[in-house]
């Protein structure tokens, strides 16, 4: 997988989209304990768009109204 988007979002890191094999809206985030980290997916939260090689800014709550 490559073309992927880190972004830190309250001491944890998430990532999205990226290309393997086809363009991907999936979203990502690594979860750490004593015994090592994986990546876990954040579904059903995913891209509208599937994207690659895109920019990530994480965003506060209070920037946006969102229902």
């Amino acid at each position: 997988m490559y073309g992927i988007k880190m972004v830190p979002i309250d001491k944890q890191v998430v990532v999205s989209g990226g290309f393997d094999n086809d363009v991907l809206s999936d979203v990502y985030k690594l979860d750490c304990v004593s015994s090592g980290c994986t990546w876990q997916s954040m579904a059903p939260l995913q891209l509208s768009v599937a994207r690659n090689y895109h920019v990530a800014v994480a965003v506060p709550d209070d920037f946006v109204n969102c229902p």
